[in-house]
């Protein structure tokens, strides 16, 4: 369904960045495949499912036991048919009993616990008058199972092993004794009718689970194709990003020299101008962070972005934002803590502290309030909450899509979220955004809490 193409799309990329790029495409297309190649029940659910379903069953057929023999006088053999339900019966605990263990489910387990359930079905139909039971059509019922959840060669087993049970009751069963006086037609129709109505049950159950599975199943095909999509998008911004970095060094430098000489003038004409002096300091400063990101992005990219730590929320975030206050060093923000300690440990990694300034200049840009940042965090999940009080985006916005942007103005590209978007999902994270209430936008960004200890922070 996916492919790469005979262009290389890593190509201008250095090898380690080229690896860790193919192999996120090459992970999501491989899960996709996997994902198609898994659209029935997996064995240990369709064995859970069958357990249920013998469950009711067994129940179903000492209620009609019970109300042939009670109600229509039926004279059934029972010391034949209560050892056969037993026996199903202790097939039935020993599966609840292996299920509640971590035993290994196969496809040919499930076979033969349907195989066993033919069989029992073939016994009780021997001793209840054969293939002239009006529950015969009960054979269909272990082949639509098999055929919608098991591999195709063992539905075609199950089908011989039941057209093979039918037709040696055409021949071979004991005749039910009827009573005196009984119309065999009425009988028959009313045991039709029982054996429809538990058909339709069976049947509507265990389908119509089947297809609320496949419909997610369907869900998780979209998302991962979006996901694929997305991740091809990014891996060609990462051709253009190595090629801009490595054409931008030349300007830094150039401009970082400019700015040098300049300081130097001011200097030596004692240039008493504070405004002037200060604004050359600051020029300096980005022009120097620029100059590290670039490096960053050339030469340790990869490094950096495989590198996953643990770090302390309380410790990291603060750390974030401090480096993105020399970015923006005409931006304020405060952090509120939301939860009691102890505090919080999480797996980060430089592409996380990116995503969370990339949010953070997006806030900033919508609105000249101080950005408001909230944690908190509970035994599983870490939230980090950032806050701005801007236009914010419109209901039916396609936030995080590549390309997408409100600020077409102010030279946005649209990326900056999606790339964002892509990091958190690699963390095991997720993105909400949403209006708040009063005007602003409100980015939510979700996090597993780990337990490992932390180490430390190179941001």
């Amino acid at each position: 369904m996916f492919y790469i193409s005979a262009a290389n799309p890593c190509r201008g990329l250095p090898a380690a960045n080229r690896h860790a790029h193919l192999h996120h495409l090459f992970g999501y297309n491989v899960h996709m495949i996997n994902l198609l190649h898994t659209l029935t029940l997996a064995p240990r659910e369709l064995l859970r499912k069958l357990f249920w379903l013998r469950w009711y069953g067994l129940v179903a057929q000492a209620a009609v036991i019970l109300i042939s023999r009670l109600t229509l006088h039926i004279a059934l053999p029972l010391h034949d048919l209560w050892p056969v339900l037993l026996f199903s019966l202790g097939i039935n605990l020993f599966t609840g009993y292996r299920l509640r263990r971590n035993w290994p489910v196969t496809a040919f387990e499930c076979w033969l616990q349907l195989t066993i359930d033919t069989l029992i079905l073939t016994l009780l139909l021997y001793f209840c008058g054969g293939a002239s039971n009006p529950f015969v059509s009960l054979f269909l019922l272990p082949v639509i199972i098999a055929a919608t959840s098991l591999p195709i060669h063992f539905a075609w087993i199950l089908a011989f092993s039941g057209i093979v049970a039918y037709s040696w009751l055409l021949h071979t069963y004991i005749p039910l004794a009827l009573p005196v006086g009984s119309h065999l037609l009425s009988l028959h129709l009313v045991g039709m009718w029982m054996n429809f109505m538990a058909s339709a049950l069976l049947m509507t159950f265990f389908i119509g689970d089947l297809t609320k599975l496949l419909r997610q199943r369907d869900r998780d095909i979209a998302r991962l194709r979006e996901q694929s999509l997305r991740h091809e998008k990014i891996i060609a911004i990462a051709n253009l990003a190595a090629g801009a970095a490595h054409e931008l060094s030349t300007p830094l430098a150039t401009m970082s020299l400019l700015t040098e000489t300049l300081q130097e003038d001011c200097l030596a004409h004692a240039t008493d101008n504070p405004d002037i002096t200060q604004s050359l300091l600051v020029l300096r400063q980005q022009i120097q962070i620029s100059k590290q990101i670039l490096t960053r992005l050339t030469q340790q990219g990869a490094a950096r972005a495989e590198t996953l730590q643990h770090n302390v929320l309380t410790a990291f975030l603060p750390s974030v934002m401090e480096n993105w206050q020399l970015m923006r060093p005409q931006a304020k923000y405060q952090i509120r803590w939301l939860s009691e300690p102890p505090d919080p440990i999480i797996l980060s990694s430089e592409a996380l502290a990116q995503a969370l300034i990339n949010f953070c200049n997006n806030a900033a840009d919508a609105s000249k309030q101080p950005i408001e940042i909230e944690a908190a965090w509970d035994a599983t999940v870490v939230d980090i909450h950032i806050c701005d009080r801007g236009n914010g985006f419109p209901p039916d916005a396609p936030i995080g899509q590549a390309f997408f942007t409100t600020k077409q103005g102010q030279g946005g590209a649209g990326i900056g979220i999606m790339l964002a978007h892509a990091s958190i999902e690699q963390l095991g994270g997720s993105v909400r955004v949403k209006s708040r209430s009063g005007g602003g936008t409100r980015v939510s960004v979700r996090l597993p809490r780990t337990s490992s200890a932390p180490t430390d922070m190179r941001f």
